[in-house]
């Protein structure tokens, strides 16, 4: 470009690059903690091809699965990576979308109990698989007072089930609450 005016110096020549990017898809229903398994809709502009990944890696104008049809996300952490691009703009930039879909339920039995310097307290824990979830719960427990301790008998359970969580007050333990 140039700048002129009659009697006036012209300016100097100056020059730029336009890259003209292809808008980021979006996706149906948005990021974030599902109680039930989500099939996840991808949107670009028109004409615009989509490709994605869930294993990680970016995708780009080569890389990736070419969108064509809703992505099941049944259960567990599944991250959906995608791009668009086409028409001889530059591909967008990654759009990304993490979903997590409850693979159980806990409950403990009771909700609440009193326990004193020297005695323990038994909880059932009830794990509820759900979303076809198959997978092993390990039990641990933290933000116990100093010298507390808890255990499970079972330490593990296969999908759903029942352990026993049994909290031990030592003799000479303060008194307290704890949650």
């Amino acid at each position: 470009a140039i700048a002129y005016q009659s009697g006036w110096s012209s300016s100097t020549v100056t020059t730029a690059v336009y890259v003209m990017k292809t808008a980021a898809p979006t996706f149906s229903p948005p990021a974030g903690n599902y109680s039930s398994s989500q099939t996840v809709t991808l949107s670009g502009a028109p004409g615009k091809t989509i490709r994605y990944t869930t294993d990680g890696t970016a995708p780009s104008d080569t890389v990736g699965t070419v969108y064509s049809t809703p992505i099941a996300v049944v259960s567990g952490t599944t991250t959906i990576k995608a791009v668009a691009y086409g028409g001889g703009w530059a591909v967008s930039d990654v759009a990304s979308a993490t979903y997590g879909i409850t693979d159980f339920t806990i409950s403990a039995t009771p909700g609440s109990n009193s326990g004193t310097a020297g005695g323990t307290v038994n909880y059932t824990v009830t794990t509820t698989a759900i979303n076809g979830f198959n997978g092993t719960e390990s039990f641990t427990v933290t933000g116990l007072p100093t010298g507390v301790t808890a255990s499970f008998s079972p330490a593990t359970l296969p999908g759903s089930g029942s352990t026993t969580m049994t909290v031990t007050v030592p003799l000479g333990t303060a008194p307290g609450t704890s949650s």
